[in-house]
C-alpha cells in the first residue's frame, strides 16, 4: 500500500512538476522576449532619432548654404553693376567734356578758362543714385576743379587723408600722369557734414586736353542699404513647401525674414523661451564666435499651432559682411511621434503576452 501511495505521489509530482516547469519556462521565455523587445525598441528609437536628425540636418544645412550663397552672389553682382554705372557716368561726362573742348577749340575767341567753365557748367548738372553720384574734376597738382560743393573748388587736396590715412588724391594724380583710368575705394563726407565719413567707390579717367582727371563715385553704405531691402523683400516673399523655412536676424536681434510675417521688423533679442532662456540672444553670441553650425534649443516661435514641443535643431550661418544670421531648422516632434508609435506597438505585444 505504501509503495502504491508513493508511486501515486511520484506520478503527481512528475505530472504537476512538468506543468510548473512549463509555466516557469514560459515565463522566462516571455520575459526574455519582452526584454529583447525593449532592447529592440531602444535600438529602433536610437535608429529613428539618428536617421531623422541626420537627414533633416543635411536638408537645413543645404538650404542655409544656398541662401548664404545667393546673398553673396547678389552682393557681388550688384557691386559690379554699381561700378559699371559709375564708370558709365564718367565716360558720358568725359565724352561731353571732349565735345565741348572740340567745339570751342575751333573758335577764334577760344580760351581755356571759358572752355573749362563751359565743361563745369554742363557736368555739374549730372547726378545719379538720388544725388549721391556726381561728377568731379581734379588737375595734376591735386587741385579741385569741379565738385558738387562749390566751396571745395580751387582748393588743393594732395595731402588730404581719409579716416584710414589713405591719400586717394595722389592716386588721382598718378592716374593723370599715367594717362589712364582706374577704380578706387576711399572714405569721404556726405554733403557738408564733416563729423563722419563713408566708404565710396570711385572711378577716375584721364582728360588729355587739360591734363585733368574726370571722376565720380558712390557711397557703398547707401548702395548696400538699397540692396539689402531688395534681397529681404525677395526672401520674405519666397514660398517654401512646409515645413521648410528660413529666418534671418541681425546681430542685435531684429527679425529681418521669418515665415511668421508679423515678426518681421520686431526685435526679439530679449524674448525668453518657456524655460526662461534667452534663446535668440545666446544663439547670436555663439554665432558671432563660431560663424556657423548646428544648435539644439527650445524655440520661441511655433510655425504650426498643432505642435506640442518646441524642441528644435537649426543650422545657422553668419553673413559677416552685413552681420546677418541666416538659419533654418526642424522641430523634433515628428521624430518623437515615430518613437511613440514603436513604443505603443511594444506595449500592445506585452498585453497580448500577458493575456
Amino acid at each position: 500500500m505504501n509503495f502504491l501511495k508513493n508511486e501515486k505521489t511520484l506520478l503527481n509530482l512528475i505530472r504537476y512538476g512538468v506543468i510548473v516547469l512549463i509555466i516557469i519556462l514560459s515565463f522566462i521565455t516571455v520575459t526574455i522576449i519582452i526584454n529583447e523587445k525593449k532592447k529592440d525598441l531602444k535600438h529602433d528609437s536610437e535608429f529613428i532619432e539618428k536617421n531623422y536628425i541626420k537627414q533633416h540636418k543635411s536638408e537645413v544645412k543645404n538650404l542655409v548654404t544656398k541662401i548664404h550663397d545667393i546673398i553673396k552672389i547678389e552682393k557681388k553682382n550688384a557691386l559690379s553693376e554699381l561700378k559699371e554705372k559709375i564708370k558709365e557716368e564718367v565716360y558720358t561726362a568725359h565724352a561731353i567734356a571732349t565735345t565741348i573742348y572740340n567745339n570751342n577749340v575751333k573758335r577764334i575767341d577760344y580760351s581755356k578758362e571759358k572752355t573749362v567753365n563751359d565743361i563745369k557748367n554742363v557736368l555739374r548738372s549730372i547726378s545719379f543714385n538720388k544725388g549721391n553720384g556726381y561728377i568731379f574734376i581734379d588737375d595734376v597738382n591735386g587741385k579741385k576743379i569741379l565738385h558738387k560743393i562749390k566751396e571745395l573748388e580751387g582748393k588743393n587736396f594732395t595731402e588730404f587723408k581719409d579716416v584710414n590715412g589713405y591719400q586717394f588724391v595722389k592716386t588721382i594724380i598718378e592716374t593723370i600722369k599715367n594717362k589712364t583710368e582706374i577704380f578706387d575705394e576711399y572714405f569721404w563726407y556726405k554733403g557738408t557734414d564733416k563729423t563722419q565719413s563713408f566708404k565710396k567707390i570711385g572711378f577716375y579717367k584721364y582728360f588729355e586736353p587739360y591734363n585733368f582727371a574726370i571722376g565720380s563715385g558712390d557711397y557703398i553704405d547707401d548702395f548696400e542699404k538699397n540692396l539689402q531691402v531688395r534681397i529681404l523683400k525677395k526672401f520674405n516673399e519666397l514660398k517654401f513647401e512646409k515645413p521648410e523655412h528660413i529666418f534671418i536676424y541681425d546681430l542685435k536681434g531684429l527679425c529681418l525674414v521669418n515665415p511668421k510675417k508679423e515678426l518681421v521688423g520686431v526685435n526679439r533679442y530679449n524674448v525668453k523661451n518657456k524655460n526662461g532662456i534667452y534663446a535668440l540672444r545666446e544663439t547670436l553670441k555663439d554665432l558671432e564666435k563660431n560663424k556657423e553650425g548646428f544648435k539644439r534649443y527650445i524655440a520661441t516661435v511655433k510655425l504650426n499651432k498643432n505642435l506640442i514641443s518646441n524642441d528644435k535643431i537649426s543650422y545657422l550661418k553668419l553673413f559677416e559682411d552685413w552681420g546677418w544670421m541666416i538659419g533654418s531648422g526642424f522641430y523634433l516632434e515628428e521624430m518623437y511621434k515615430r518613437i511613440a508609435v514603436s513604443y505603443t506597438h511594444l506595449r500592445a505585444h506585452e498585453t497580448r503576452e500577458d493575456l
